[in-house]
């Protein structure tokens, strides 16, 4: 059977009592998970913005709340806001195959959908797992269509689409155009752009999710779109397994720390110099960091913006050296544009970053009474390739 036939099929006829017990409670942890980044993220800057543009563009919406601001707006709306909240301070979860974050949109969408539908939380609960399992397996098939590294809103857009289409209740032929629809439309996001020049643009996430209940809506109207890469021939054998294997219970994964993955092992070996030898930044004489292409690409200035600090390796490795652990901060408006400090400058000045083709991140440390070494692996030995 053609892949897109059977992700249709999937889309429209799995139940929330045919799914496995682990399958429901993992759907249910990246629920909270994505409530919670939706609720720091809130008083972020793009934030604001995004909901005084949905307040705007769609006025007298009433289908879905814009989460926190006590307003609602169309569906659309409430889940372009939502979902740039949920991605605001990049502490949303990781997708395996998706190489970037599924759940900052699929919670959006669904939430903003079942609120627009009037569905029960177990048809909200399963809509979401199926918008999990579309998005590893399109995530998948976009990164290998693709030559240039996707953000997530691109692949993401078709898994939105199936969440909608789900909504709405489509039958097997128009859920097919949905996707096609969302694959043809879906926002062009070369990420890497963005990890040079940190702005908010960032994942696209509130663009995937306006691209795939859009696509469902225009389908449910008798839209047509192109059959979407799922069913390519040369996919079949990742698409085929949806509904027998369930990605999202080992493949969705939880963030730590609020920013960019690709910093992450940085951040841990100077947080375990700290607490092993007791270092302060008076006692360092100068740091170097090396790691894979991608770490090394990260914000190397002193971030004046909340997106420049998520992707900033710099910014965050100070908070263990400066404040002795690593903190959650909830970036807001008020700190826009005050990163840096004097201890900052003085980090920077003894920091410096290259590139190492192993996969290995270490960190030196030079304290001015010896020297020291510290490794952190991933534990597959390949750098991460989500954000």
């Amino acid at each position: 059977m053609n892949g897109n036939n059977i992700v249709a099929n999937f889309i429209q006829n799995i139940s929330w009592t045919d799914l496995p017990a682990d399958v429901r409670a993992k759907a249910k942890v990246c629920l909270l998970d994505a409530l919670g980044a939706i609720i720091v993220g809130n008083p972020a800057v793009i934030t604001g913005i995004s909901e005084k543009y949905a307040t705007r563009m769609w006025p007298g919406g009433d289908e879905a709340t814009m989460l926190l601001f006590g307003r609602r707006s169309s569906a659309v709306g409430a889940a372009f806001v939502n979902a740039c909240a949920a991605n605001s301070l990049d502490i949303d979860d990781d997708g395996k195959y998706t190489e970037g974050h599924p759940g900052a949109q699929i919670i959006p969408v669904a939430l903003a959908m079942a609120e627009k539908q009037g569905v029960t939380g177990q048809e909200a609960l399963t809509a979401i797992v199926i918008g999990y399992e579309v998005a590893h397996r399109m995530g998948r098939c976009w990164h290998d269509d693709h030559t240039i590294y996707q953000a997530c809103g691109s692949w993401g857009s078709v898994a939105n689409a199936a969440i909608a289409s789900r909504m709405l209740g489509l039958d097997t032929e128009t859920i097919k155009h949905a996707l096609g629809i969302a694959d043809y439309f879906a926002p062009n996001l070369p990420m890497m752009r963005d990890i040079d020049h940190p702005t908010m643009v960032k994942h696209g996430m509130g663009w995937g999710a306006m691209t795939g209940i859009m696509s469902a809506e225009l389908a449910s109207d008798g839209f047509t779109g192109v059959p979407s890469l799922l069913g390519s021939e040369k996919y079949k054998d990742w698409v085929s397994t949806i509904g027998q294997e369930y990605i999202i219970v080992d493949g969705v994964t939880f963030k730590r720390f609020s920013s960019c993955l690709w910093g992450h092992p940085t951040f841990l070996a100077a947080q375990k110099v700290v607490e092993k030898h007791n270092i302060t930044p008076s006692n360092i004489e100068r740091i170097r960091v090396k790691g894979f292409h991608e770490m090394i690409r990260l914000y190397s200035k002193h971030p004046e913006t909340e997106e420049q600090a998520q992707f900033s390796v710099i910014w965050y490795m100070r908070q263990p050296l400066i404040f002795w652990r690593i903190r959650v901060c909830a970036l807001n408006r008020k700190r826009q544009g005050k990163f840096s400090t004097k201890t900052d400058s003085r980090l920077k000045a003894k920091m410096f970053c290259s590139q190492r083709p192993r996969s290995v991140a270490p960190m030196r440390a030079f304290p001015r009474n010896g020297r020291l070494w510290l490794e952190k692996r991933w534990d597959n030995q390949r750098r991460p390739r989500s954000l």
